[in-house]
């Protein structure tokens, strides 16, 4: 029988949780993200993808719902699905994490400097990603310290098994996790 093997990935915005999570699907990982909700809820009304939109909807989300819905309706699908190795992306909520902990998954925190983060999002040039510095600060900081309801980024990273801290190498990121999965 194979070990099941389940992560959650948090962090800021631009620190490299895609990365983690592409990387974790090239060892066989499915990847699974609470923000795939939120996107099917913004086509569902019609509204651009941006991150202020998005935001506003996964707080609406909650407020009805409860702050874990996106990890619960996540985690049945990953569930449904049987999956052996599963990584869990766009965590941003204590209580999201506090609702995956009690299915034993493990948590890997991962963040950078401000600077580095936003030069990363200029080149992945993602739909929330077309914004400049002051803006991506401002972003940040609501994300991160819990300015909007939905999310607390830096309270959920406090409950990482792990934090990497993601200033060096793509190279370097993957000998880290590597590192991580050796140990789970």
């Amino acid at each position: 029988m194979k070990k099941n093997i389940y992560i959650g990935v948090i962090g800021t915005n631009g620190a490299g949780k895609t990365e983690i999570c592409n990387f974790l699907s090239t060892r066989g990982f499915s990847i699974y993200s609470l923000s795939d909700i939120v996107r099917a809820e913004a086509v569902k009304k019609n509204l651009e993808p941006n991150r202020d939109n998005l935001v506003h909807i996964g707080t609406m989300l909650k407020s009805r719902l409860g702050d874990n819905i996106l990890a619960k309706e996540v985690y049945a699908k990953a569930a449904k699905e049987e999956k052996n190795l599963a990584v869990f992306d766009s965590i941003r909520h204590i209580k999201e994490v506090a609702f995956l902990k009690t299915k034993n998954i493990k948590f890997i925190g991962i963040d950078a400097p401000v600077e580095i983060r936003y030069e990363r999002i200029k080149k992945r040039k993602k739909d929330t990603d077309n914004i400049d510095f002051e803006t991506f600060k401002k972003h940040d900081e609501r994300e991160n310290l819990g300015k909007s309801a939905g999310q607390n980024i830096l309270e959920a990273l406090k409950e990482c098994d792990s934090l990497i801290i993601n200033d060096r190498s793509t190279e370097y990121l993957h000998e880290q996790v590597i590192s991580l999965l050796d140990l789970m």
